[in-house]
């Protein structure tokens, strides 16, 4: 496939969605996918790391930037030949709006939806109804939990696909680091049910009567 891959969450920060623009850039590009990834930011470009995609481009994210970024991102979709557009973020945003209906019919169209966007969608009619109607004319919605995914309104039902993050094959140890005297699990998220630290907690309780010298951080 030849991917448009956009973003509003700049790889150069840390973070969930951040992460995954790196990587999906990284596995999609392995796997022999063309990518061109957009990221949709202010930042400088000095401060922006490096990414392995076929093509990373920075396009302002200001409001009075948003019509030459869109159709800065309409002739990077014809130059490159993509034929689908993934808006890993901002799928209810004007941009993301309008690249799903300037698009249909001529890409496939997918959106990401994190149980956050559900919440805002809940508590404003007007949020509810561009996320319903970004759900509607995307072709599939990707998710990253199947408690997200039971969240998400019935008309998107048979669109949704699990998306897991992606993980750097190659991580950096520092001699520090891979020489731990006892093992650490790290868990980092809200302590909210739908992030499951009930389970860590309970295959932690399952992983310590096999090993003695483990330890469970929740931050």
């Amino acid at each position: 496939m030849n991917i448009l891959l956009i973003t509003f969450d700049t790889p150069a920060h840390v973070g969930g969605l951040e992460a995954r623009a790196r990587e999906y850039s990284y596995h999609l590009t392995e796997m022999g996918h063309k990518v061109s990834l957009v990221v949709l930011s202010d930042l400088p470009k000095s401060d922006f790391p490096t990414i392995h995609a076929d093509r990373v481009i920075l396009l302002p994210s200001s409001s009075r930037s948003l019509l030459n970024s869109l159709y800065s991102i309409l002739k990077i979709a014809k130059a490159s030949q993509s034929d689908s557009i993934f808006l890993l973020t901002g799928a209810t945003t004007p941009i993301g709006l309008f690249l799903l209906l300037a698009t249909f019919g001529r890409m496939r169209r997918m959106i990401f939806s994190y149980g956050k966007d559900l919440m805002i969608a809940r508590n404003s009619f007007f949020e509810k109804l561009l996320y319903h109607f970004a759900v509607l004319i995307a072709d599939k919605v990707g998710v990253n939990s199947l408690a997200t995914a039971r969240l998400l309104p019935a008309l998107a039902r048979s669109k949704v696909t699990l998306l897991y993050p992606g993980v750097n094959p190659v991580p950096s140890l520092t001699s520090d680091e891979s020489n731990l005297s006892h093992g650490v699990i790290l868990f980092v998220g809200r302590l909210v049910r739908r992030k499951g630290a009930d389970d860590v907690i309970e295959a932690f309780r399952l992983l310590s009567m096999e090993m003695n010298d483990i330890e469970l951080r929740i931050m």
